[in-house]
Protein backbone atom coordinates (compact mmCIF):
# COMPACT_ATOMS: atom_id res chain seq x y z
CA UNK A 1 0.00 0.00 0.00
CA UNK A 2 1.48 3.28 -1.13
CA UNK A 3 2.20 6.17 1.55
CA UNK A 4 -0.38 9.19 1.44
CA UNK A 5 0.91 12.61 2.81
CA UNK A 6 -1.53 12.13 5.47
CA UNK A 7 0.56 8.57 6.68
CA UNK A 8 3.97 10.64 6.21
CA UNK A 9 2.71 13.63 8.12
CA UNK A 10 1.49 11.55 10.41
CA UNK A 11 4.32 9.27 11.36
CA UNK A 12 6.23 11.93 11.85
CA UNK A 13 4.57 13.55 14.89
CA UNK A 14 4.15 10.82 16.23
CA UNK A 15 7.88 11.92 17.67
CA UNK A 16 6.29 14.47 19.86
CA UNK A 17 6.06 12.93 23.18
CA UNK A 18 9.90 12.04 22.37
CA UNK A 19 10.53 16.02 21.92
CA UNK A 20 8.70 16.65 25.45
CA UNK A 21 10.81 14.06 27.20
CA UNK A 22 14.20 15.56 26.29
CA UNK A 23 12.72 19.33 27.14
CA UNK A 24 12.22 17.53 30.80
CA UNK A 25 15.51 15.20 30.54
CA UNK A 26 17.58 18.67 29.57
CA UNK A 27 16.07 20.76 32.31
CA UNK A 28 16.66 17.81 34.51
CA UNK A 29 20.02 17.29 33.91
CA UNK A 30 21.10 21.34 34.16
CA UNK A 31 19.52 21.22 37.55
CA UNK A 32 21.68 18.07 38.43
CA UNK A 33 24.51 20.29 37.35
CA UNK A 34 23.94 23.45 38.88
CA UNK A 35 23.36 21.86 42.04
CA UNK A 36 26.83 19.67 42.44
CA UNK A 37 28.68 22.10 40.53
CA UNK A 38 27.42 25.88 41.87
CA UNK A 39 27.64 26.98 38.34
CA UNK A 40 25.02 29.92 37.72
CA UNK A 41 22.58 29.31 34.90
CA UNK A 42 19.02 30.57 33.85
CA UNK A 43 16.62 28.08 32.54
CA UNK A 44 13.46 30.57 31.76
CA UNK A 45 10.27 30.20 29.97
CA UNK A 46 11.53 31.65 27.22
CA UNK A 47 14.66 29.90 26.76
CA UNK A 48 12.42 26.80 26.61
CA UNK A 49 10.13 28.29 24.44
CA UNK A 50 12.57 29.07 22.02
CA UNK A 51 14.15 25.46 22.46
CA UNK A 52 11.24 23.95 21.95
CA UNK A 53 10.10 25.98 18.53
CA UNK A 54 13.49 25.30 17.00
CA UNK A 55 13.87 21.42 18.28
CA UNK A 56 10.26 21.35 16.41
CA UNK A 57 11.15 22.73 12.89
CA UNK A 58 14.53 20.92 12.66
CA UNK A 59 13.05 17.71 13.41
CA UNK A 60 9.49 18.40 11.23
CA UNK A 61 11.98 19.87 8.60
CA UNK A 62 14.38 16.74 8.43
CA UNK A 63 11.84 14.23 8.65
CA UNK A 64 9.19 15.94 6.44
CA UNK A 65 11.08 16.97 3.29
CA UNK A 66 13.14 13.28 2.01
CA UNK A 67 9.76 11.85 2.98
CA UNK A 68 7.68 14.02 0.89
CA UNK A 69 10.87 13.26 -1.73
CA UNK A 70 10.48 9.83 -1.54
CA UNK A 71 6.67 9.76 -1.46
CA UNK A 72 7.24 10.55 -5.16
CA UNK A 73 9.41 8.09 -6.58
CA UNK A 74 8.95 4.65 -7.44
CA UNK A 75 9.64 2.16 -5.11
CA UNK A 76 11.49 -0.18 -7.77
CA UNK A 77 13.42 3.09 -9.04
CA UNK A 78 14.46 4.08 -5.70
CA UNK A 79 15.73 0.59 -4.60
CA UNK A 80 17.37 0.10 -7.89
CA UNK A 81 19.57 3.39 -7.02
CA UNK A 82 21.36 1.74 -4.00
Amino acid sequence: MPSTRFTIFNGSYQDSPTCVLGVVAGVAISLVIVNLRDIPTAVTLTSLTIGMRFGVLTTTLAGVYPANKAEKLDPIEALMAE
